[in-house]
């Protein structure tokens, strides 16, 4: 596409960045249609806005619905290679050498009763209009700060579901006893993104995750070790984090801290 439009060239060269993933062509085409359709589509309701945009038919439907089960490309490898995208893109804000980073948990409420990842949920929070008790699927996503800090988007690095994986067909949580906590769920996505990009950042969160045990981990790391490659912010007090996304429970060995804030710095 020399010569051409230079939106377009952006668009091309952005998409061939992702093929490696895919071990079929046909695979990566589809996934070309489909991120085209979300940038071209006047709304966003789900693979049907995406037939509308390009004038599908049943059969297209279809084919677009198999795109997100296909075996031709693996989910953690796309994860990885879209947030190394968005690194290399090198427009995230940086506060003190290092990317802000926010995360927070949404429910989207869901009226089907077999759907995957439909728990049954309770709403205490007061600026919501959500009833007492709801169905609904458990979110929880982090972003990063790009642009300035006068005129900043939150691009999106990750989003998955963090309830209801029995439903999923995975380990039922509730018989793990090494089971990450929801508060602590979010700080493992910001500390994968930090590791595998080798990437300094602020993970900012809201007063929800002011909880005993994020404090008590907070401060065994803190009082471990001295720096670390990610830093957790939430309300009201300022917490750092250092935990590799291999280990589920915070290392007591001062030792093993240590080795592990160097893997992340």
């Amino acid at each position: 596409m020399e010569g051409g439009d230079p939106v377009q060239q952006y668009i091309s060269q952005s998409l061939e960045s992702f093929q490696s993933v895919f071990s079929r062509s046909s695979t990566w085409l589809l996934f070309c249609a489909i991120v085209i359709g979300f940038m071209g589509a006047g709304e966003m309701i789900g693979v049907t806005s995406l037939c509308r945009f390009w004038l599908l038919d049943e059969l297209g439907y279809y084919r677009l619905l198999r795109f997100f089960r296909s075996k031709a490309y693996v989910y953690g490898a796309l994860l990885d290679a879209w947030q190394d995208f968005v690194n290399r893109q090198g427009k995230s804000v940086e506060v003190a050498g290092r990317a802000i980073l926010l995360g927070d948990h949404t429910a989207v409420i869901k009226d089907g009763r077999k759907m995957p990842g439909v728990v049954s949920m309770h709403e205490s929070s007061e600026t919501q209009t959500k009833p007492g008790y709801f169905r609904a699927q458990c979110w929880g996503s982090i972003g990063i700060l790009i642009g300035s800090l006068s005129a900043c988007f939150c691009c999106p690095l990750q989003l998955q579901i963090h309830q209801g994986w029995a439903h999923l067909g995975l380990n039922d949580e509730r018989d793990n006893p090494c089971r990450i906590k929801l508060t602590d769920r979010l700080v493992a996505m910001a500390i994968h993104f930090a590791v595998t990009n080798h990437c300094l950042c602020y993970l900012v969160l809201d007063a929800f995750f002011s909880t005993g045990a994020y404090f008590e981990l907070a401060t065994i790391i803190q009082s471990s070790i001295r720096r670390g490659g990610l830093r957790c912010w939430s309300k009201p007090r300022i917490a750092m984090w250092v935990i590799s996304p291999r280990h589920r429970n915070p290392p007591l060995d001062p030792d093993l801290s240590r080795s592990m804030a160097r893997k992340c710095v």
